[in-house]
């Protein structure tokens, strides 16, 4: 009788534990895409040996939201030493998420380009010098854009204790896509800048068992403001850039 209480016990919990994890696929359209809106925001990136130390390798990620069409494009521009380091574009499907389009353009100002059709992921034959134009893969499944971590944490339907499993894919990849398990890791109030404070999820990913990456992301504003990432012996932060009113500043 013990036995069959202590299994029953197990099964119980383990029932449990599997229904606060969620499998985020594209088709089943979980997340919440209804908080999508055009928006700019600006990151703060760097690396440190530790926490405190000098920042080493900074840039500023532009990243820009446009909702149109039934469609979300994201454009995105990296900054360093006064060069635009890196440019993407990016299209999804509204509704779900789902990926479309990929442009990439390096510092070299050599180009890669995808289209996105269901499973599969071609090169953009019409793009000029692209790269990729004879890149083919086709996967089960369509997966999200690992290039829009960010944007898609935001939409999750985030509560304590929730664990998500999400299909990412980093267009151009022969590897991927893989499933990678996000879990709530716990809520914190942070401040950035002199703004007020913010009420965020903690969403955390553990790489192995020394390296992760952390992201705090706004309950209310659905955003993401912080990252820190532990990796091979680095940390890396990225920190959203407080907005700027520059029509409240007064002229000199």
């Amino acid at each position: 009788m013990k036995k069959i209480l202590s299994l029953a016990v197990s099964l119980f919990l383990a029932g449990q534990a599997l229904a606060e994890t969620d499998t985020i696929r594209v088709a089943n359209q979980q997340l919440q895409t209804r908080y999508l809106k055009p928006v700019s925001r600006q990151y703060l990136v760097y690396r440190q040996r530790t926490p405190g130390s000098s920042k080493k390798q900074l840039s500023v990620w532009e990243r820009n939201v446009d909702v149109k069409n039934n469609q979300v494009q994201i454009s995105q521009k990296w900054f360093g030493a006064d060069t635009i380091t890196r440019q993407l574009f990016s299209v999804c499907d509204s509704k779900d998420l789902r990926p479309v389009y990929h442009y990439v353009k390096n510092f070299r100002n050599e180009v890669e380009a995808y289209t996105f059709n269901g499973r599969q992921t071609i090169g953009t034959d019409s793009v000029s010098k692209n790269l990729k134009k004879d890149f083919r893969n086709e996967w089960k499944e369509p997966a999200f854009n690992w290039e829009l971590d960010m944007e898609t944490f935001a939409l999750l339907p985030l509560k304590k204790d929730k664990k998500f499993v999400i299909p990412f894919y980093h267009p151009g990849s022969s590897t991927g896509p893989a499933y990678y398990l996000y879990e709530v890791a716990g809520e914190e109030k942070i401040r950035i800048g002199n703004e007020k404070l913010h009420d965020c999820w903690l969403l955390k990913i553990n790489y192995s068992d020394e390296n992760y990456a952390t992201f705090w992301i706004d309950k209310k504003e659905k955003e993401v403001l912080k990252m820190e990432e532990f990796f091979n012996g680095w940390y890396r932060y990225k920190i959203k850039l407080p907005a700027v009113d520059l029509g409240s500043q007064k002229k000199v």
